[in-house]
């Protein structure tokens, strides 16, 4: 996660790369492979959780 450009190498290299919308350059924009349109850390969270449960149940159907 990176806003300024001293994070663009780290973020070109990361397995994914999360850039802040607002705050961040162009260059870290460019390295990332998401973009927040906000600069709030809390979607992330629950995006998480909504994902993690997202292929819980799809692993569920394919065994049942």
């Amino acid at each position: 996660m990176g806003d300024g450009n001293n994070d663009a190498l780290s973020l070109r290299y990361a397995a994914v790369g999360i850039a802040l919308g607002k705050t961040a350059t162009n260059a870290v924009k460019e390295c990332s492979g998401v973009i927040l349109l906000e600069d709030n850390l809390d979607g992330i969270e629950l995006c998480i959780k909504w994902g993690r449960n997202i292929i819980c149940n799809i692993r569920r159907f394919i065994f049942f």
